[in-house]
């Protein structure tokens, strides 16, 4: 039964492999400060909320740690690497349970959905060239 439940899978989304977006502005991040940013979510937060047109965030090779969240508004986005052995995104959490405190003074208890290393809420997007992983 698994087989058959993958196949499917695989036949949907292989068409979407290939698909390309008209992008309209392209932006570059670069650790070493060759781009536009430095970080991907300098160059996420750049992006304007409600975002209409494609953009493209163009990632360096190298290893990127830092925790990264893609809101809801702004979407349109394709984030690409240069391949998935040279472009990482890595983050170190995990879920303790353990009360945290928010600038806001608001408290909360850590959870899995905390430690993810990149959350994206849009549907709108499209990831090509990059690998994205937990590291203790």
């Amino acid at each position: 039964m698994a087989l058959l439940l993958f196949v499917p899978f695989l036949l949907l989304r292989a068409p979407l492999a290939g698909a390309s977006v008209p992008v309209e502005l392209t932006v570059v991040v670069d650790s070493k400060g060759g781009g536009n940013f430095t970080s991907v979510q300098q160059a996420i937060d750049f992006i304007p909320a409600d975002n209409q047109r494609w953009t493209k965030i163009h990632i360096t090779a190298g290893v990127y740690t830092e925790k990264v969240t893609l809101p809801w508004s702004k979407g349109k986005v394709l984030i690409e690497g240069e391949g998935p052995q040279e472009t990482t995104i890595q983050w170190g959490a995990y879920a303790d349970g353990a009360m945290l405190q928010d600038a806001a003074g608001m408290f909360w208890s850590s959870n899995t959905s905390d430690t993810a290393t990149f959350t994206s809420e849009p549907d709108d997007l499209v990831f090509k060239g990059i690998t994205f992983k937990v590291h203790f």
